[in-house]
C-alpha cells in the first residue's frame, strides 16, 4: 500500500498522507472514531482508506458503504473515489460509486425499496428536481410546497372535527371555546388557520405547520409520536395542550400519508430501525451496510444512531463480520436545530462499543491543518 500511494503522489494523483493520516489508513479496529479538524485532510484519507479495503484488505464493493452529508459532497467524494482506484487499476465505475457513496437518507432509502416497497417521499411532493433514488439530507428548513400543505391541513381539517381536539386548539389560539352543536347534529366547521407561535421560535405559523415542524424534531431525536407520555413531562400548561395537540394530529397524518401511498423520511427510518430489532429483515438487504465509514459524524441525530445500532446488530447476530469508522469533528457541529448532537460523537462508545473488556473503539487524531496559514491556525487556537 506504502509503496502504491508512493507512485500515486508522484504522478500526481493524491498528497503524501502524514503519519497521522496512515494511522486512520491502517486502523485494524472493528469501531474507529476519528477526531478530523477543519482543514486536516480527512477526505483524501477517507478515500485512501476505502481504497486500503478494497485493494488489499480484500473487501467487496457491495459490502462497503460510505456516507456523507449531501448529494453534493458525495458527488465529490465518487469522483475521487473513481480517479484513485483508477490509479490502482480497480475496476469501479460511476454506478458502482454510486451505490458505495450514499447520503444518510439515499442508505435508507436503498434499504426501504428492499423492505418496504417503493413509497412516495412526503418530503419530495411538488420538488421536480428531486430523485427518488439519490435521497438527499433535508438540511433546510425550506418552505412547505403546496402538496404538502394541502395534506398538512387535511389531516388538520380531519382532526378538528374531533370535540377535544378542537377544545384544545382553540385553547392554544386564545380563541372562544366551541359551541355545542344544536340538537346533537354536527356540521362541518372549518379549521382556524390563525398563526401560532411556540415559546423560543422567532416566527409564527399555522398550526399544522408547527405541528409538522415538532414533530421532525421529535422524531429526529429518536422519539416516536404515539409513545410520548404527557403525564411524565415537565412543561407548562399551554405547552402540554400542544404536545396532546400535536399526538391527536399526527395519528391523522399517518392516516393520510398511508391512504396516499406516502411516507417521511423520519417513518422509514423508524420503519426499518423497528423490522430490524424484531430479526424481519434479512442478512442479504443488510450487507452493504456490513462495512461502514461515516463522515461528520458530528451531525447526525438520535434517530440515526438507533437506526446504525439496528443494521450492525442485525447484521452480527446473523454472523456477518462489521466495522464502523466514524470522522467528526465536535467544535464542526451545526445542526442542533434539527436534532443532531455533537454528544452522539463524543459519547461514541456508549452507542457502539468496540470489542474486548473495554469496550472502548480506537481513537485517532487528525490535528494537522493544511488550510489554514500559520496566522489564521494561531488566532484559531488563541
Amino acid at each position: 500500500m506504502r509503496l502504491r500511494v508512493g507512485r500515486a503522489v508522484e504522478a500526481g494523483v493524491i498528497r503524501a498522507p502524514s503519519d497521522e493520516q496512515w494511522a486512520m489508513i491502517f486502523s485494524d479496529s472493528p469501531v474507529t472514531r476519528i477526531f478530523a479538524g477543519a482543514g486536516s485532510g480527512k477526505s483524501t484519507t477517507l478515500v485512501l482508506r476505502v481504497v486500503f479495503m478494497l485493494c488489499h484488505m480484500g473487501v467487496v464493493p457491495e459490502r462497503l458503504t460510505v456516507i456523507s452529508f449531501t448529494n453534493a459532497s458525495c458527488t465529490q467524494l465518487r469522483e475521487q473515489l473513481i480517479r484513485v482506484l483508477g490509479f490502482w487499476n480497480f475496476d469501479f465505475d460511476p454506478a458502482q460509486a454510486r451505490q458505495c457513496v450514499r447520503t444518510f437518507h439515499s442508505a435508507m432509502g436503498v434499504l426501504t425499496k428492499e423492505v418496504l416497497g417503493k413509497p412516495v417521499w412526503f418530503e419530495q411532493l411538488d420538488d421536480k428536481g428531486a430523485s427518488p433514488t439519490e435521497l438527499d439530507n433535508p438540511l433546510t428548513g425550506a418552505r412547505l410546497r403546496p402538496a404538502q400543505q394541502r395534506l398538512l391541513k387535511q389531516a388538520y381539517q380531519a382532526c378538528y372535527a374531533e370535540d377535544h381536539f378542537r377544545t384544545v386548539v382553540h385553547k392554544l389560539l386564545g380563541l372562544p371555546l366551541p359551541a355545542s352543536p344544536e340538537n346533537g347534529k354536527r356540521t362541518t366547521v372549518k379549521a382556524p388557520l390563525d398563526a401560532f407561535k411556540l415559546s423560543g421560535e422567532f416566527l409564527p405559523a399555522p398550526l399544522y405547520e408547527v405541528f409538522y415542524a415538532q414533530a421532525g424534531f421529535i422524531e429526529s431525536i429518536g422519539i416516536r409520536i404515539d409513545q410520548m407520555q404527557i403525564s411524565r413531562m415537565n412543561c407548562s400548561e399551554r405547552e402540554r395542550w400542544f404536545i396532546e395537540a400535536l399526538i391527536m394530529f399526527w395519528k391523522h397524518f399517518q392516516t393520510v400519508l398511508q391512504a396516499q401511498g406516502l411516507m417521511t423520511f423520519n417513518g422509514a427510518f423508524q420503519q426499518l430501525t423497528q423490522r430490524m430489532g424484531n430479526k424481519e429483515i434479512s442478512a442479504d438487504a443488510l450487507v452493504p451496510f456490513s462495512h461502514l465509514l461515516i463522515d461528520e459524524f458530528q451531525d447526525i441525530s438520535p434517530q440515526i444512531v438507533q437506526w446504525l445500532q439496528a443494521l450492525h446488530r442485525s447484521l452480527a447476530s446473523q454472523g456477518e463480520a462489521v466495522s464502523l469508522m466514524a470522522i467528526g469533528d465536535d467544535w464542526q457541529s451545526i445542526y442542533g436545530w434539527r436534532g443532531s448532537s455533537p454528544e452522539l460523537f463524543m459519547d461514541f462508545d456508549k452507542y457502539f462499543p468496540g470489542k474486548g473488556a473495554s469496550k472502548k473503539s480506537a481513537v485517532l487524531m487528525l490535528e494537522t491543518n493544511y488550510r489554514s496559514i500559520g496566522p489564521v491556525i494561531r488566532d484559531g487556537e488563541a
